[in-house]
């Protein structure tokens, strides 16, 4: 009984220690700091605005822009210019150009009004 009582004990203790060294998300890894790729759009009345592609400083956390875009175009173009503005983010410079041409086409095809502005991202952690 008490040897399997000490491996008992053991096995928690190595189980509670990985844990702790496992790292913030919780599956045994550490984020790693990484480049962001972005780019932004919002827009109303049939006229949708594109920032160009943000490169963001290597941080483990994508960067949160969408709150900075919405209120740069509020301020840039008026209360009504947009619906607060989306951004979307990669790890891959190619993947985020290529999604912003395919965003950019479908707003084209639904006769919308592309706007390219040259916001260059206020970045919010």
């Amino acid at each position: 009984m008490g040897n399997k009582f000490s491996v008992a004990t053991i096995g928690l203790a190595l189980l509670c220690t990985s844990q702790a060294l496992g790292g913030a998300s919780g599956n045994g890894t550490v984020p790693v700091a990484a480049t962001h790729y972005s780019f932004c759009f919002g827009g109303l009345q049939k006229t949708i605005y594109f920032s160009n592609v943000i490169v963001s400083a290597p941080t483990p956390k994508r960067p949160l822009l969408n709150a900075a875009f919405g209120s740069y175009l509020t301020k840039t173009f008026g209360a009504t210019s947009n619906d607060g503005g989306q951004c979307i983010t990669s790890e891959v410079m190619a993947d985020t150009e290529n999604a912003k041409k395919q965003r950019e086409a479908d707003f084209v095809a639904r006769k919308w009004k592309i706007v390219e502005i040259t916001w260059a991202g206020a970045v919010a952690n």
